[in-house]
């Protein structure tokens, strides 16, 4: 039950992100810090009640991996930094055999997205100078993800 509803809490975050970043073109650290602490919970609880503290090591060094590939991506200006932090925070919520799944979703959400906006940039000149809205992208994968295990 509780599981259930950290996991509604976490989808709502992730939504909550991508509906700042739709208005403002940003994803406030609150939000990934929401995810990330969500995270360290539900880590705290499965090392004590089953998966072991060798499947959250795994899950913890797996979070550190992305952020410093998505860190490098930031660093050299191909995603923005609250985008990198988002889905850190979507890696270490998930663990390593759902992040996979969490990362292929949110690459295809972002190719769709990222087309959708060239097309119509095409139409009405000035869109994609904004940027790219990348929150939706990772609320997709989020939701998605958190959607399959609930089933």
């Amino acid at each position: 039950m509780i599981d259930t509803l950290i996991s509604i809490a976490v989808m709502a975050a992730f939504l909550l992100a991508a509906a700042i970043d739709l208005r403002e073109r940003r994803i406030p650290n609150s939000v990934a810090l929401f995810v990330a602490v969500m995270a360290v919970a539900r880590l705290s609880i499965a090392a004590f009640t089953g998966e072991g503290i060798g499947a959250v090591a795994i899950d913890c060094v797996a979070a550190l991996a992305g952020f410093v590939l998505l860190l490098t991506a930031f660093r050299f200006g191909v995603m923005g930094g609250g985008d990198a932090k988002l889905i850190t925070a979507g890696i270490l919520w998930f663990g390593v055999p759902e992040a996979a799944a969490f990362l292929v979703i949110t690459m295809l959400a972002g190719g769709v997205l990222s087309g959708a906006i060239l097309v119509l940039d095409r139409v009405r000149v000035g869109i994609a100078a904004s940027g790219v809205p990348y929150a939706v992208a990772i609320a997709v994968g989020g939701v998605a993800t958190i959607s399959v295990g609930l089933s």
